[in-house]
């Protein structure tokens, strides 16, 4: 049995130095500022190219406003750090995984999926394009054919590289979440599920890797981090280092989750809550500093 909590404007804990500015990102602001600029600008760049019979540019064209507008509200998610909502589940009587699990926010998944899409949409049309153009006048003479057949290569290359991505993302569907339970930490990234007991971290910590939020978790030492991993792309990230990441992009703060499992590291005593909702009564109510 599971039961789903939703809570809104939940208590949030304060938020680290280590990570910057609380307040908007300016850096995200600037991201959506200029993808919306470019946005604006496609519909004259594919009418232009319309006028002029070029659908090759006009594919560009297409292309170039799909991944803009995502950008840009990449930018303006992100723009605000903090979350003002909170999702949980609340594993019940499921065994060894009976816990509180909390998944990636949806709209990450779907920008995910609409960009690998978009990309492989984009080369493949690129690819008949190329093949079409090489059978007209245009690409007749050697130096246009070897031209055509690089850009034709390059294109099947990416377009490959997309649907890879594809692929990937229907593996790991549903499979990117974080479980706590009362003896310990499971992270399932895709197809690559890393564990640590609560016993084996030795301190918590924020962290700021690549920009972006994240709890660090130090273990006592680098075998305590239990690491399985199915597929390429997730055996070559076994490698942990003597510590575990779980970056932001979860249904829950960044504080939030960070506080919570540096409370739970620190009190052995109450980590039973995490087989019920109690757990995420204390979370919504901000109760993780004492």
């Amino acid at each position: 049995m599971s039961e789903t909590h939703r809570i809104k404007h939940p208590t949030l804990p304060p938020w680290p130095d280590q990570w910057g500015s609380a307040r908007l990102q300016k850096n995200m602001v600037l991201v959506s500022l200029f993808s919306g600029i470019g946005f604006a600008i496609t519909p004259f760049y594919i009418r232009s190219a319309y006028h002029a019979h070029d659908y090759s540019t006009m594919t560009y064209g297409f292309a170039l406003a799909i991944v803009a507008a995502l950008f840009c509200a990449f930018g303006i998610a992100n723009s605000r750090p903090r979350r003002y909502s909170l999702t949980m589940t609340a594993l019940l009587d499921h065994g060894d995984t009976t816990g509180l699990q909390i998944q990636v926010a949806r709209w990450r998944a779907y920008a995910m999926w609409t960009f690998f899409i978009v990309g492989l949409t984009f080369f493949l049309t690129r690819c008949v394009i190329i093949l079409h153009d090489s059978t007209s006048d245009r690409t007749s003479d050697v130096p246009g054919a070897g031209l055509a057949s690089v850009q034709l290569a390059t294109s099947l290359i990416f377009a490959g590289i997309f649907a890879g991505l594809i692929v990937y993302m229907l593996n790991a569907r549903g499979r990117i979440h974080l479980l706590l339970t009362p003896t310990g930490i499971t992270y399932q990234d895709g197809r690559s599920r890393k564990s640590l007991k609560w016993s084996d971290i030795n301190h918590v910590k924020a962290a700021f890797p690549n920009n972006i939020a994240t709890t660090r978790l130090i273990a006592t030492r680098d075998s305590a981090i239990e690491v399985e991993s199915q597929g390429l792309l997730a055996r070559l990230s076994r490698k942990t280092y003597g510590f575990l990441d779980i970056p932001g992009g979860f249904t829950i703060d960044p504080a939030s989750l960070l506080y919570t499992i540096d409370f739970y590291a620190r009190h052995p005593e109450l980590r039973d809550e995490l087989s019920g909702t109690e757990s995420i009564d204390r979370i919504a109510r901000g109760n993780l500093l004492s």
